[in-house]
């Protein structure tokens, strides 16, 4: 959640008034860049990092047709789900049992998310092929934690 949320507040708040103790800290940096025509999109990254997007795309480029797709609407966001879940699942996660897809009643809260939330699923294919996925819902004008399936 990003510094300063109302809905970061008002957890650490109750938090506190059952007598809890929190800890707050990063745990990833978000994969999301602002946007702007004054500005150019990899502003303030280092030049080894740009290095090595254009490598990672080149390579990937080298395997066959790259597509990124964002899915926001209708049917084709559930089924842009249904990829993230197997993403998600083919992983670490799958392994270890706390894939989403293995756990019904966190399963039942994002499949309920489609139709409440505003909620983008951006996929990377690779020959056809989906091999990386995020899902992120806006709900309550707040972002809720993005995942990644890879």
């Amino acid at each position: 959640m990003p510094e300063g949320s109302p809905t970061l507040t008002a957890a650490l708040t109750v938090a506190g008034e059952l007598g809890w103790r929190c800890l707050v800290q990063p745990t990833f940096l978000t994969p999301w860049r602002p946007l702007s025509p004054m500005t150019p999109w990899d502003d303030g990254l280092t030049p080894r990092f740009k290095r090595n997007l254009r490598r990672a795309e080149r390579r990937l480029g080298e395997l066959g047709e790259v597509r990124f797709d964002v899915v926001t609407t209708g049917t084709r966001l559930k089924q842009a789900l249904d990829v993230f879940y197997r993403l998600e699942a083919s992983g670490w996660k799958g392994r270890s049992g706390s894939a989403v897809a293995q756990r019904p009643e966190v399963k039942r809260f994002y499949d309920g998310l489609v139709d409440r939330a505003e909620m983008w699923i951006p996929i990377l294919t690779v020959c056809g092929r989906p091999c990386c996925g995020l899902r992120v819902a806006r709900f309550w004008a707040q972002h809720l934690r993005t995942e990644d399936g890879i």
